[in-house]
């Protein structure tokens, strides 16, 4: 599944604990702020703090960009020196626990296959990878969902692809999981009834075209190309 959502999305459903970091990798300016904040609060005294903030109250934005009280009448409770710990604990707190019920229907989904008391006892990472994947594309695991038309694993001309997709950066091989299957991850080891992948060697084009990507069948058609260098630079330009 092409599903690409941050850390927090799936600590919230494993009951994982959460840290600051994992707001800041969807929202480095948003705590970047707050770090602003703390500074000012430690290099100066509260006069000039409170002239430096402004005018702010105890409301926080959530990531719908609507304004929350943190506190009972928060949008009339100014932030001063000593309420700014509460303020910025507030605020995290609040993309901490936002989407309740959206998340509270996201588990009523998985319990139509599985109980959802399952997710406590595994790691957020192993439910993202159980879900939608590794985002580290292995070329070896394509390798072995694989299979061959006009050609065997041992044609030079497969050889040579294979060696020259080990090659590439992990950007460039989800680009060519796009270019032959629409998606950007690949299954699991363990996952079953998966579809293959096919690698077809077309020796009736010549070495001037280039390979052509079915990304409803997820197969990748080849020109026969005398040489890695060759093979490389075609499929890179096939794929942009």
């Amino acid at each position: 599944m092409t599903l690409d959502l941050p850390r927090l999305f799936w600590k919230r459903l494993t009951c994982d604990t959460l840290n600051e970091n994992d707001i800041k990798v969807i929202d480095e300016t948003w705590m970047n702020n707050f770090d602003t904040y703390k500074n000012y609060k430690a290099a100066m005294p509260e006069e000039d703090f409170k002239s430096e903030m402004g005018e702010m109250f105890m409301q926080g934005q959530d990531s719908a960009g609507q304004l929350v009280d943190l506190c009972e009448n928060g949008s009339k409770i100014p932030v001063t020196y000593a309420n700014l710990d509460d303020y910025i604990r507030g605020n995290i707190n609040l993309r901490f626990t936002e989407s309740k019920e959206q998340y509270k229907a996201i588990k009523e989904g998985f319990d139509v296959t599985f109980r959802s008391s399952y997710l406590k006892m595994i790691s957020w990472k192993d439910l993202e990878l159980k879900t939608v994947g590794d985002p580290i594309i292995d070329v070896d695991r394509l390798k072995a969902m694989s299979e061959y038309k006009n050609c065997t694993e041992r044609h030079d001309v497969v050889r040579r692809f294979w060696r020259v997709l080990k090659e590439l950066t992990n950007e460039q091989k989800k680009s060519y999981l796009r270019f032959v299957w629409g998606r950007v991850r690949l299954p699991p080891w363990d996952a079953q009834n998966i579809e293959q992948h096919t690698v077809q060697l077309d020796e009736n084009k010549k070495t001037t075209h280039l390979p052509f990507g079915r990304s409803c069948n997820f197969r990748i058609e080849l020109p026969p190309y005398t040489s890695d260098a060759q093979l490389k630079q075609k499929l890179l330009f096939a794929m942009e």
